[in-house]
């Protein structure tokens, strides 16, 4: 009984990682520093501190050592490991950077960003990274014409549908998709960016997209009911309109007709004579 006593703590040891927390798949593995050398040469650091990669107006972090994080906790993770890179590097006499508007999970809207993600799994294994995307990422349209091969998709396997919390994750093709995950029990390696000071943080999607051509849709095409009833009403006061118009015209041209007939006076010197002779025929 003691020896699977002590078999059975064993095994839970190794599902635990650093931070105390029990994961689903242990710990994952961490990457070689001898490893990771190559990628800075793939991916300079430039502007940035060093540990991190540079990719337009923004610094990279991707940790590597394995520890793994629930989607909650990111990012008070990337505001303390960039701090503390960020001191480790005055500390050591380089000059000061200081982000923008602080560390934060990264966001993946660059093809730069989706490279990193990719050279880190196919050379190294190193998967299952927190990301988030921008809200215009499911507005944009592909234009699949051989130029937006760094353009991330969903995974197939995609069983949050309603999520907005995200991991790289290998697609089976040696390349890496997005899977939609739960934000509450999902633990996950931490990527981190922060903006270099004096450049405006990123508020839209960078991948190669066409503009989606308009379909007209026949529903769409349907006269709205309120239209008909104005149709309607419109045409009945036109009506109405008109039917006065048609009586106004016709008292307007009656009265003008009867002032224009003549009037036929009778002369007062000619009443005796026609006095006298109605007398004489009654005689």
């Amino acid at each position: 009984m003691i020896t699977m006593d002590l078999v059975w703590l064993t095994l839970l040891a190794l599902l635990m990682p650093i931070n105390g927390q029990l994961i689903d798949d242990g710990i994952l593995p961490p990457a070689r520093d001898n490893e990771t050398f190559s990628l800075y040469e793939q991916f300079p650091r430039g502007r940035c501190p060093e540990g991190f990669y540079q990719s337009g107006d923004e610094c990279l972090y991707f940790a590597v050592d394995g520890n793994c994080f629930s989607w909650q906790q990111a990012h008070c993770i990337c505001s303390q490991r960039v701090d503390r890179l960020l001191k480790r590097v005055s500390e050591s006499g380089q000059t000061i950077i200081k982000p923008a508007k602080g560390a934060r999970q990264l966001v993946l809207n660059t093809p730069d960003k989706m490279k990193i993600l990719r050279a880190f799994l196919q050379k190294y294994k190193q998967a299952n990274y927190g990301v988030n995307v921008l809200y215009d990422f499911n507005t944009l349209s592909r234009c699949y014409d051989g130029i937006d091969e760094d353009w991330p998709e969903y995974c197939e396997d995609n069983s949050y549908s309603n999520s907005t919390c995200f991991e790289t994750a290998s697609n089976g093709k040696n390349n890496i998709c997005l899977r939609e995950i739960p934000c509450d029990d999902t633990y996950l390696r931490v990527a981190c960016e922060f903006t270099l000071p004096g450049s405006s943080e990123l508020t839209s999607s960078k991948f190669h997209h066409c503009i989606k051509p308009k379909v007209a849709d026949p529903s769409s095409t349907s006269i709205p009911w309120w239209i008909w009833l104005l149709l309607v009403i419109g045409g009945i006061l036109l009506l109405l309109f008109t039917i006065v118009t048609i009586v106004l015209l016709i008292l307007l041209l009656k009265s003008k007709k009867s002032s224009t007939d003549p009037v036929v006076k009778t002369d007062p010197a000619l009443k005796p004579l026609v006095d006298s002779n109605a007398v004489a025929e009654s005689v």
